[in-house]
């Protein structure tokens, strides 16, 4: 398995909690060969594996799960929110004893991303010191936990304890059908728990499910939380229910060129840009490639300030999208021209990137699809290289990112994160980590 968490059982005398001693054993934790339990003291000891009880982390895994595997980032800050790094943060469930700096959280409805950092633990005189990145399969992480939690709720029970919060979890979790499961899975994308009462969420979200796709709704509920599900819900319907209207663009000469598969979201989105340029002869400095990108789609209709309906430049979700074979209707919710063009080119990435015909919603989600479709959307409307013709010594002040967005037609947050992650220097200016 890609990933693999297990503890090689040891008895102990009775000492901190019931539980706590019943499951007190070598926990180890693998992820694509490297141990995130690797450990080394100060005195030169060294290791693959920690002795610690593994009650903590299963009953954490355990009344996480829905959130841990199906929730991914909302925005660049998620990881600073208490709530956020509640459910994903292994650190939650030291209760005292060493567990590793690892973050999990859903990479999108297909993969789960694992983050692990070195960290220190000043008073056990100890470092684990592995560092590591990894995108794992739902499926595989999925089993990976599962297995986990199974052997030590068996455990609890060759040890004769009974009722524990992690068992009483463990046996509802069981008892879930396809349904009950579906709705967990939705829930938890949000951040939220199918155990507790979350304040009429559910019904919304029910009523929600006979009104649009289940396709559409993984979208909205992965960019969405409890407190802006409510509005970003109707945004979404009021959306679908204008998409009917929208003209039908021909994208054939972009779905001619096939899907194209890389690793990185952001590698995706620069080979599409890529792809979809040479395809259209369209030159990388060439200041109105994105005009010619839209001109010869025949996309420009949309990009006026008529259209849309939010003022706000960050809500929830930015439009609706419908494929059909290699025709494409989309509706697009911000009113300004430059934020209108961003999302028009994320929407013909997005009918390209997907596998079948059907609706999708373009959202803010740091899932793989959309940041992809963010990172196609920033080179096919601001070319590197041309920001970079517009720089000296590799520096840009914020007036030139101002001029060259102008120039562009993009917001100068787009430049900004261009020059950002390319290694272009933006003078007295805070790093911008996401396009818009």
């Amino acid at each position: 398995m890609a990933l693999r968490i297990d503890s090689e059982w040891l008895d102990v005398d009775p000492d901190v909690k019931p539980e706590f001693d019943a499951t007190f054993g070598r926990l180890g934790i693998d992820a694509n060969g490297h141990w995130l339990t690797a450990f080394e003291t100060q005195h030169g000891s060294r290791g693959d594996r920690l002795e610690v009880p593994a009650y903590p982390l299963a009953e954490w895994i355990a009344e996480n799960w829905w959130a841990l595997i199906h929730e991914p980032e909302k925005d660049s800050s998620s990881k600073q929110d208490p709530g956020f790094r509640s459910r994903h943060w292994l650190g939650t469930a030291r209760e005292g004893f060493a567990l590793p700096d690892t973050w999990i959280f859903s990479g999108g409805r297909a993969s789960v991303e694992i983050q692990n950092k070195a960290t220190l633990f000043t008073h056990a005189r100890m470092v684990l010191p592995t560092e590591l990145s990894a995108r794992l399969a739902v499926e595989e992480a999925e089993l990976a936990l599962r297995t986990f939690v199974t052997a030590v709720v068996a455990r609890l029970d060759e040890k004769g304890l009974k009722d524990t919060l992690l068992q009483q979890i463990w046996s509802i979790f069981g008892e879930l059908d396809q349904d009950e499961r579906r709705f967990a899975r939705l829930l938890g994308a949000m951040g939220l728990s199918p155990y507790a009462e979350e304040g009429g969420i559910e019904v919304i979200l029910n009523d929600f499910m006979k009104s649009a796709s289940e396709r559409v709704t993984e979208d909205l509920c992965e960019a969405s939380d409890h407190g802006d599900f409510v509005g970003a819900a109707e945004d979404t319907l009021r959306s679908l229910k204008e998409l009917d209207r929208e003209p039908e663009i021909d994208l054939s000469s972009i779905f001619s060129i096939g899907q194209l598969r890389a690793r990185k979201p952001w590698r995706l989105g620069l080979d599409a840009a890529n792809a979809v340029r040479e395809r259209l002869n369209i030159s990388a400095t060439d200041s109105k490639g994105g005009v010619s990108f839209f001109d010869q789609l025949k996309i420009t209709d949309l990009l006026s300030e008529n259209g849309g309906f939010r003022e706000t430049e960050d809500p929830v979700v930015h439009g609706s999208l419908r494929r059909n074979a290699d025709r494409l209707q989309t509706n697009l919710i911000r009113i300004k021209s430059v934020s209108r063009r961003f999302d028009a080119a994320r929407s013909c990435f997005l009918a390209w990137n997907q596998a079948s015909e059907g609706e999708r919603l373009i959202t803010k989600a740091r899932v793989a699809d959309q940041q992809a479709s963010r990172a196609f959307a920033a080179e096919l409307l601001a070319p590197i290289k041309y920001i970079r013709s517009r720089t000296s010594n590799n520096f840009l002040s914020p007036f030139r990112a101002v001029e060259i967005a102008d120039e562009l037609s993009v917001s100068p947050a787009v430049v900004t994160w261009q020059a950002n992650n390319n290694g272009i220097n933006i003078v007295g200016n805070r790093q911008q980590t996401r396009s818009n």
